[in-house]
C-alpha cells in the first residue's frame, strides 16, 4: 500500500530529513559524502527544486528546500534517496543485505521566515544562495 501524500507545495519552504536504517552510518568517508553531494546536484538538474541550506552527517541528512512546484520536492527526493541507495550498494557491494535508509524521508513546512532559521542551524550547516543547477532561462 502507498504511503500518505506528504505536504509539497511549490513555493513553500521545507525541512526533510532521512536517517540511515537502525541509526547506522550512511557515510564512512569524505568520499562518500561528494558521491552524495553528486546525486543531490543531478537530481537538481532533473526536479523544480532549489536548495537553501544542507547538512550531511554521518548517519542521516537534512536539507532545507522550496519546491517551486506542487509535489517537485516528493520526486526529488525519492529519486535522491533511490539513486543514493543503488549506488550505496554498488559502491560497498552490499546489494541484498537491506535498506541504507529507515524509509522515506521526512518533511516538514517551515513556519518562519527563512532568514529568522540562520540562527537555528548549526555552525556545520551550509546555508547557500538557493542552488540552481538546471539552465534558467536568461
Amino acid at each position: 500500500m502507498p504511503g500518505a501524500l506528504r505536504s509539497d507545495i511549490g513555493g513553500e519552504i521545507y525541512h526533510a530529513l532521512n536517517r540511515g536504517n537502525a541509526r547506522n552510518k550512511v557515510f564512512f568517508k569524505p568520499g562518500d559524502f561528494e558521491a552524495f553531494e553528486r546525486v543531490i546536484k543531478e537530481g537538481l538538474e532533473k526536479y523544480s527544486v532549489d536548495l537553501f541550506a544542507y547538512q550531511w552527517m554521518s548517519n542521516h541528512w537534512h536539507m532545507v528546500l522550496p519546491p517551486q512546484t506542487n509535489q517537485a520536492m516528493s520526486g526529488f527526493l525519492g529519486w535522491v534517496t533511490m539513486t543514493h541507495t543503488k549506488r550505496y550498494h554498488a559502491h560497498h557491494k552490499t546489494a541484498g543485505y537491506g535498506p541504507v535508509y529507515q524509509g522515506r524521508y521526512k518533511s516538514f513546512p517551515v513556519q518562519v521566515p527563512f532568514f529568522d532559521l540562520t540562527p537555528l542551524l548549526d555552525l556545520s550547516t551550509k546555508v547557500l544562495q538557493p542552488l540552481h543547477f538546471r539552465e534558467r532561462a536568461k
